[in-house]
């Protein structure tokens, strides 16, 4: 086995990694635990790669490949933890595909805002965009319920977002000058 640094407590730093993983990342399905439990992000940006792993070695102390895939230009930073999976999974991460079965798990609901909050930065800084033309902030997923969940939170942090539905895709969109400000505010870990 592996040895594993693990926070003494909760933070910031460990919630905005589930938030990405949730959002753009994947943990392997169960059949595939012959190493552990592989844990993986995708992204073009990687800076936000960076950032991810650096946060990995500082909370968890685990090692990690980064891989840049020519073909489609973004890149991979892979994990294998079987202990790290267990508390994304607490998050609702599940293994596996997980576009039409990620969930916001009533765990992370019952979390401080701070946390809360942090998560959800995670989530934006994944999947999240950022549309000029109508001047707002989205985020696409899959699973109404998920949709639902995500606006009740912004809520508790004064956000007003609406819900849009196209075929299979559902969009939250955050818009209006006091939402967006809200939603831009920063809260500790992000500064």
């Amino acid at each position: 086995g592996t040895f594993l640094n693990l926070p003494e407590f909760l933070n910031e730093d460990l919630c905005w990694l589930a938030g990405l993983v949730a959002g753009d990342g994947h943990l392997t399905k169960a059949d595939d635990d012959k190493w552990g439990v592989g844990i993986s992000f995708h992204n073009k940006d990687k800076r936000l790669i960076d950032k991810f792993c650096e946060v990995l070695e500082k909370n968890f102390g685990v090692k990690y490949n980064i891989i840049f895939n020519d073909k489609k230009q973004y890149y991979t930073a892979q994990t294998s933890s079987a202990i790290l999976a267990e508390i994304l999974i607490a998050f609702g991460v599940k293994r596996g595909k997980k576009s039409a079965t990620f969930d916001l798990s009533n765990k992370l609901l019952s979390c401080e805002d701070e946390l809360i909050s942090a998560y959800l930065r995670g989530l934006f800084d994944a999947e999240g965009s950022v549309e000029k033309y109508n001047r707002s902030v989205n985020f696409i997923v899959y699973n109404k319920k998920v949709l639902e969940k995500m606006c009740y939170v912004l809520q508790r942090f004064g956000i007003r977002a609406g819900l849009q539905a196209n075929g299979k895709e559902k969009r939250i969109m955050i818009s209006g000058k006091e939402n967006l400000i809200k939603f831009g505010r920063p809260t500790p870990a992000s500064t």
